[in-house]
């Protein structure tokens, strides 16, 4: 049965729980052992938190498109939308990823598909915050009103810029832009600045996230405390859930 190519292998990643690796043997490779590409099946933990995320961005994308009267109303409301997709949706992917990439990895197969993933949740993510800044820019230049005067908007700036910088690093470093400029310690730094990067664009957009929960659009539109409670610290849930079910 081991000698077969047609036998499947199931694995995980190291010694972490979050999914299962089908290996499936198609021929043979120039040493003579099988090609293996592999499939990755979320366990029962993941599939839960998925779930969580999706019905926790339905029921917060339907209370403020109720309050607006619809999609075309007003296109301030794509900002609550777009955050609540990247904080509640993408961001616990995104961190899962993160810590896929830490630990250790037997084939380069798993690298290439577990980076791949990394980059596209990383990507959409940071697409969703910047389309959420510009919607909620562009509706206060249309009504005249006052940016960034109060911390939420602050600090969600703040967590845009940071993001710009990350972005254009994490991308100079998959493309090996700077491979001929930098030493092998210089990019390590970059690498180590990346990660730092990172970690204060997560905190920062959490902490804007709780903030906006408590402005007056939220009282308004929210209008139990129970409701603002519990999608103001729902996003920290869900990330702190990505984070460490993939432990």
């Amino acid at each position: 049965m081991a000698n077969s190519q047609d036998a499947i292998a199931i694995s995980t990643l190291g010694d972490r729980r979050h999914a299962s690796v089908n290996a499936h043997a198609l021929g043979s490779t120039h040493d003579g052992g099988p090609r293996v590409f592999y499939m990755y099946t979320p366990n029962f933990c993941v599939m839960i938190r998925r779930g969580i995320c999706l019905f926790a961005i339905l029921l917060f994308s339907l209370i403020v498109i109720r309050d607006w009267g619809g999609f075309w109303s007003d296109i301030f409301l794509y900002h609550p939308i777009s955050m609540a997709i990247a904080f509640m949706g993408i961001l616990p992917e995104l961190l899962q990823s993160i810590v896929e990439l830490q630990g250790p990895l037997h084939m380069i197969n798993q690298r290439r598909n577990i980076l791949r993933d990394h980059r596209y949740n990383a990507l959409s993510f940071k697409a969703f915050c910047a389309f959420g800044i510009i919607i909620i820019e562009f509706s206060k230049f249309r009504r005249s009103k006052s940016h960034f005067v109060t911390w939420h908007a602050r600090i969600g700036m703040l967590c845009e810029i940071l993001q710009i910088l990350e972005t254009f690093i994490g991308l100079s470093l998959y493309y090996g832009i700077f491979d001929r400029c930098f030493s092998v310690s210089h990019r390590i730094m970059l690498r180590i600045i990346h990660r730092q990067l990172a970690f204060f664009v997560v905190i920062t957009g959490l902490i804007a996230i709780f903030l906006g929960m408590f402005s007056h659009y939220a009282e308004r539109v929210f209008e139990s405390i129970f409701i603002r409670v519990l999608f103001a610290t729902l996003p920290t849930i869900l990330a702190l859930w990505g984070y460490f079910c993939a432990l």
